[in-house]
């Protein structure tokens, strides 16, 4: 136990090395101590396998993933309740090799399996629905999108609270699916929302806060304000470096917009090393997880660009 909380600790920060390392540890003496077939052992491999997912390992994430499966399917069987975070995690993996359909069909079965045991008002229920409306806004399905994550708002804000840092995330992807159908007014308040709540829960220089700046910034950018876009952007950037590293994929999102950002003010010389650096990141990940696709499965956005100008 208190190795899974010294976990937590590291995933507080955003050390998502130390994390694993200590997970790893955990699960060693866990199987010595409990058997490689105990049920204890699927959510301490879901876990495992979620953090290195984060770091975009999805090679080392699959296998933990389908042996928690195949434990927890066993134990309990394959519609009971302990099987979704195991199949939560899958969808994930999915998603993160841009295999859309599976994560959509696994997500799905993950959703029916909650809503019979739990009810469909259910906090776990609203995860799922996270989950499938980024989903939804990758396919360019934004009506579907921000119907799921609207509906996901609102149980979040009825079972913890308008406040509670949870309500964040899906707030944030909300945003991004108002900034995709050009309404980035409506964009910027969900972002300003959304920073009020994670700052004031959790403190102003979270690892999550990089995107949700980053979501700022474009909007800001979206509105013509290039100035105030741009000192947002650096703010994102400057979270994302101390708190992720110099090789995450939620930085290489930020670069690849902040290129955009520094182009409309004539900045081209330093855009153009920004962009190169965010082209770099991405290429690195899309060798690892064989896809043409960068994913930030934290907040399950894809990214194959940077903004847009039209």
């Amino acid at each position: 136990m208190a190795m899974r909380n010294r976990a937590d600790v590291y995933l507080d920060r955003g050390q998502y090395r130390d994390a694993e390392q200590t997970l790893r540890q955990a699960l060693v003496i866990q199987e010595k101590t409990a058997g490689a077939e105990n049920p204890s052992l699927s959510a301490a491999l879901t876990e495992l396998a979620n953090v290195c997912l984060w770091q975009g390992k999805l090679r080392a994430a699959e296998p933990l993933l389908r042996r928690a499966l195949i434990i927890t399917e066993k134990v309990w069987g394959p519609n009971h309740i302990q099987m979704v975070a195991p199949l939560n995690g899958l969808a994930t993996f999915y998603w993160s090799s841009y295999d859309l359909s599976r994560a959509e069909a696994t997500w799905n079965r993950a959703l029916r399996i909650v809503e019979s045991a739990l009810g469909s008002g259910h906090h776990h229920a609203a995860v799922i629905l996270m989950s499938l409306g980024s989903l939804k806004g990758a396919q360019r399905h934004s009506a579907e999108a921000a119907n799921l994550l609207e509906r996901a708002v609102t149980i979040f804000e009825r079972t913890v609270g308008a406040e509670h840092p949870d309500v964040a995330t899906p707030i944030y992807l909300l945003g991004l699916t108002y900034a995709e159908q050009g309404r980035p007014v409506a964009a910027e308040a969900l972002y300003r929302r959304a920073i009020s709540i994670t700052q004031t829960a959790l403190g102003p220089e979270v690892p999550q806060m990089a995107s949700i700046l980053n979501g700022l910034a474009n909007a800001r950018w979206a509105q013509g304000d290039y100035r105030d876009a741009e000192e947002i952007s650096m703010r994102a950037l400057t979270i994302a470096e101390s708190k992720l590293g110099s090789e995450h994929l939620t930085l290489a999102a930020i670069l690849a917009d902040r290129a955009t950002i520094l182009r409309s003010l004539s900045r081209k010389r330093e855009a153009a090393k920004v962009k190169a650096r965010a082209e770099a990141i991405a290429a690195a990940h899309a060798r690892g997880n064989l896809t043409g696709y960068t994913v930030d499965v934290r907040t399950f956005t894809h990214r194959r660009s940077g903004l847009t100008e039209d």
